[in-house]
């Protein structure tokens, strides 16, 4: 009988401990997956955030809950990050078009017939010869004000003629300052620019010998070629240089100031690093859907003229970046988890055990966010957090 009552006492105590322990589980249990839904809760709210605060920018966000083990249980998956100090940045990445820029077309108003046109591609500086008319060459001359009429003696003084003398300075004939009169001296270094060509030694340019333009031109393409009636446009002509031509949503031109680098990538992975030189005003423009939208036009300048080579008239996928805080402490954003009383707490991990630090946030941007404030707890840099994955 006594063996018997002290069996009894020790399974007794075997059940108490038994219950005891699955208490401790389960309180263990508890508490983890109140951190689990905290972590679900508060990740989904900062990607919320951080999607309205970051302009627009695409965010991926990985799964933060896997399917339930047991009905009405969650669980998330979780990793460790390291707190950080530096910027918080804003990102917003959009497509554009890398090309030549500021498209035009060209051609003379003199009669007859077109027969020299260059090939596509063709670059044409000052003095040189754009096309044929009668196999008579019209050339291209450098400056602002447009031709309107032809140059001789005796004629009325204007800002042409200084445009003309200072084109025949440059390019070597004309030795004096230009002015706006046109004297013997302007007519002898016609001559002596005919004479170099192999034109006869006239001293006179009529209308339509010429173009007067901006800048040096590439031929984009020929519109009217050899046989043609000359009067309308021949060519089609760009810009030398490279551009990337962009319409930003309007609601992100913040990120894109005039000045601002950029970053672009073409469709074989090359990175060209450029500058925005163009900001436009808003423009309303229509979607495929037929929604209409507001658009901000840029234009922006490889920071490299041979960037990206021979390829041209592709799309590019443009990445604006502008800075929102510098040198702040930061943690990422899905390592925040809802607090009591709506408070914002991360996980701190030491060794094997980890420890929760009230925090306040300050500015969202790239998938990191600002400690503005660290309410309990020790937060530094270099600390390794809890972050859902």
């Amino acid at each position: 009988m006594r063996g018997r009552a002290m069996a009894d006492r020790d399974a007794g105590d075997s059940r108490d401990a038994f219950v005891a322990s699955e208490e401790v589980r389960a309180e263990g249990d508890a508490e983890r997956s109140a951190h689990s839904r905290r972590r679900l809760v508060i990740g989904i709210v900062a990607v919320a955030v951080l999607a309205v605060l970051g302009g627009g920018a695409a965010v991926v966000v990985p799964a933060l809950a896997q399917p339930p083990v047991q009905q009405g249980t969650q669980r998330v998956h979780t990793a460790t990050d390291v707190v950080s100090r530096g910027d918080i940045a804003e990102r917003v990445r959009t497509g554009g078009k890398l090309g030549y820029g500021n498209s035009r077309a060209l051609g003379s108003t003199l009669p007859g017939t077109v027969t020299s046109v260059p090939a596509v591609g063709t670059v044409i500086g000052r003095g040189e010869e754009l096309l044929r008319i009668d196999d008579q060459p019209v050339v291209l001359l450098l400056g602002a004000l447009p031709a309107w009429r032809g140059f001789a003696a005796e004629m009325s003084n204007g800002r042409d003629v200084r445009q003309l003398e200072e084109n025949l300075r440059d390019l070597g004939f004309f030795q004096r300052e230009p002015d706006e009169e046109f004297t013997w001296w302007t007519a002898e270094a016609i001559r002596n620019w005919q004479t170099a060509r192999g034109l006869p030694r006239t001293g006179e340019l009529s209308l339509g010998s010429f173009v007067f333009g901006p800048a040096a031109v590439r031929v984009r393409s020929v519109d009217a070629g050899p046989g043609s009636p000359s009067g309308g446009a021949v060519l089609t002509v760009t810009d030398t240089g490279k551009q990337i031509t962009i319409e930003l949503d309007a609601d992100l031109a913040s990120v894109a100031a005039k000045d601002s680098k950029v970053q672009a990538s073409l469709p074989d992975g090359t990175i060209i690093d450029a500058t925005v030189t163009s900001v436009g005003a808003a423009i309303e423009k229509e979607g495929e859907n037929g929604e209409k939208t507001m658009k901000v036009p840029l234009v922006l300048t490889p920071d490299d003229p041979a960037a990206g080579g021979d390829v041209v008239d592709v799309t590019v996928s443009a990445t604006f970046t502008r800075t929102l805080a510098t040198g702040v402490l930061r943690v990422p954003v899905l390592a925040l988890l809802a607090g009591p009383d709506g408070t914002t707490q991360v996980e701190v991990v030491d060794g094997k055990r980890s420890r929760l630090v009230t925090i306040t946030t300050g500015t969202f941007g790239d998938g990191l966010v600002e400690v503005a404030k660290v309410v309990d707890g020790k937060l530094a840099e270099g600390d390794e957090v809890v972050v859902a994955q």
